[in-house]
């Protein structure tokens, strides 16, 4: 099955973003409850997405971070189609900018929209949120690569 699994793009794409949407929970966290810098996590942008509002208590902030890692597979399944088009020299620069993008597209649409509770960030939060993004975009096309190689090794 898993074999199967990795001869579908679609399903490399998932999962790399999943992997990658992980990761990038793990620097958010780790930032901002480890370190104490940065107050705005990933599921709170879900959140207030999600609900229009802060999510409020256990069962919300789950249903918002998977909300979170739902949009991480969703990029992941576009990269998935997007990077056979395009070169994979220095793919972790493409990495990058995809993750970056993700991120300003999110910020920006908080702001545009002005979007209670999260269209006002401070720095730290939105450096944290731009390195895990980073982190996303990074893990996310490694993973993609590494996805593609297994796929190739199980063409008969």
């Amino acid at each position: 099955m898993a074999a199967t699994m990795m001869r579908d793009r679609f399903m490399r794409g998932l999962l790399a973003g999943l992997i990658g949407g992980i990761a990038a929970l793990a620097v958010n966290l780790f930032s901002t409850e480890v370190l104490k810098f940065g107050d705005l996590h990933f599921y709170e942008i879900s959140g207030v997405m999600i609900f229009g509002h802060l999510p409020r208590g256990l069962m919300q902030s789950i249903f918002a971070e998977i909300g979170h890692i739902g949009l991480s597979a969703g990029v992941g399944i576009a990269l998935a189609y997007l990077l056979p088009k395009i070169k994979t020299s220095h793919l972790w620069v493409k990495g990058a900018f995809a993750g970056l993008a993700v991120w300003f597209a999110v910020y920006a649409i908080t702001v545009l929209f002005k979007v209670p509770s999260v269209h006002k960030t401070g720095f730290p939060s939105a450096l944290t949120n731009f390195l895990a993004s980073v982190v996303y975009g990074l893990v996310t096309v490694l993973m993609l690569r590494k996805f593609d190689h297994m796929a190739d090794k199980t063409k008969v």
